[in-house]
């Protein structure tokens, strides 16, 4: 049986953003204002690059609306670096201090590669059990808010990409009422006559 989506539907999922430093301009170096990225649903792709070294930072703030909720932060590609950079993610719309080697505050983190290239990143920024990682407790997605992040090469100059891919939360009377969908079909279904 093929199903098949309402057009509304399979655009709006494809939809999302792209934000590309060398075509939107440089993101924020300032800790206290990082860009902001409205995240819309489907694939939101933040790319840029960085000289190396501990002196350039790219700072984001990513405002997930109400009704959505990341489910992926996919690395689509990593160039260079030298297995030094690091992604790091806290929630707020500002991070509370500067980014460096000793951060207060607990952060989710991931250290990134080439190796990891098509790898989810969300599962290893919110590790549960670690107190560095406290703010996110092993969520399995980010929900409605707000979350600053960065990422930081401390190697030789990389460029990255990553997609932040964005559901819609189902409503628990949606779910409720597929699920009684379901049962009335399935019985149906296999009552003989």
């Amino acid at each position: 049986m093929k199903v098949t989506l309402p057009l509304f539907l399979t655009t709006s999922f494809l939809s999302g953003f792209t934000y590309d430093e060398a075509i939107n301009g440089d993101l924020s170096d300032a800790y206290t204002s990082p860009s902001p990225i409205s995240i819309i649903m489907g694939s939101n792709v933040l790319s840029g690059s960085l000289a190396g070294g501990s002196n350039d930072l790219d700072l984001f703030r990513l405002d997930v609306p109400v009704g959505l909720e990341i489910t992926e932060i996919r690395l689509l590609d990593l160039i260079g670096g030298g297995n030094a950079s690091y992604f790091m993610l806290q929630p707020g719309s500002t991070l509370s201090s500067a980014p460096s080697n000793s951060f207060g505050d607990p952060v989710g983190f991931a250290a990134i590669g080439s190796a990891g290239v098509g790898n989810d990143l969300l599962p290893t920024i919110t590790l549960p059990g670690i107190t560095s990682l406290a703010p996110f407790f092993g969520a399995a997605t980010l929900t409605a808010g707000s979350y600053a992040g960065w990422l930081n090469e401390t190697g030789a100059a990389s460029s990255y990409s990553l997609n932040f891919i964005a559901s819609p939360i189902p409503e628990p009377s949606s779910v409720l009422l597929l699920g009684v969908c379901a049962i009335s079909f399935l019985s149906k279904r296999t009552r003989r006559y």
